[in-house]
């Protein structure tokens, strides 16, 4: 009975998370995925990663202090307030 009603939590959740989804999100989908699972080694799963971890690495990667070139151009035009949609977005998913 408790694994129930905890899915159903769960499902909520990800119901809610689904129906909020930021705009921004649709520039992380193509490699990442709307759930953030990325696929395969190339494209890293960022579903419940570290809050800080994200932010740090999107940061790094629109001054360029980090390379790769898709997410250079990518990252280069994201505002302050789209970056913390995508961090709150992708860490608050459930990892997979």
């Amino acid at each position: 009975m408790v694994a129930w009603l905890c899915l159903g939590a769960h499902v909520r959740i990800a119901n809610a998370q689904a129906n909020n989804l930021p705009a921004i999100v649709e520039i992380c989908t193509p490699c990442h995925g709307v759930d953030g699972t990325g696929g395969d080694v190339e494209k890293p799963n960022l579903a419940g990663q570290k809050s800080i971890y994200i932010r740090e690495q999107l940061l790094a990667f629109r001054s360029g202090k980090r390379k790769h070139p898709d997410m250079k151009s990518i990252a280069r035009d994201l505002s302050d307030r789209e970056i913390d949609q995508l961090v709150i977005y992708y860490s608050t998913l459930s990892p997979n």
